[in-house]
């Protein structure tokens, strides 16, 4: 890549425009780092007030959570952050540091969407929710009750 691009700079080097063009493109799209993300989903934790059938938590998942502090080290790596989702084998509001990470992430300008079983989404929680969330996810296993009692 570094041949390909001293080739063509030099064939456009008298063209101060077309250098501009140029050098902003390979820089842009082509430079040896990823672009930042603006977007990343975050498994809070693993557990669950629900033991649901479907659920891949049944194979022996452990109870693991992030905690406040290792969030803000995750999202201080991303920048230009703009959207966070949180989701994955647990229910977010297992985690006792959720609603503080939604406030971190409010502070910083950066919306949030969460996936939820619904169990805990009741009014008490509703109300703390800041302004940044932007979606609830909610899952249903069944609309067949005896389905959900299995």
């Amino acid at each position: 890549m570094a041949k390909l691009t001293t080739t063509l700079f030099n064939k456009f080097k008298r063209y101060s425009i077309l250098r501009k063009i140029y050098s902003y493109y390979f820089k842009t799209f082509y430079s040896d780092y990823a672009p930042q993300p603006k977007y990343i989903s975050l498994d809070i934790t693993h557990k669950c007030n629900l033991n649901c059938i479907m659920c891949n938590r049944r194979l022996g998942i452990n109870n693991k959570e992030l905690c406040f502090e290792s969030f803000v080290k995750i999202i201080d790596q991303f920048p230009r952050l703009e959207y966070i989702g949180f989701m994955g084998l647990g229910e977010v509001f297992m985690n006792k540091d959720f609603i503080d990470m939604l406030r971190e992430c409010e502070k910083r300008k950066i919306d949030a969407m969460f996936t939820t079983n619904g169990v805990l989404l009741n009014e008490n929680n509703i109300k703390r929710l800041p302004k940044n969330v932007k979606e609830i996810f909610v899952s249903i296993d069944s609309l067949n009750p005896e389905f959900i009692r299995k």
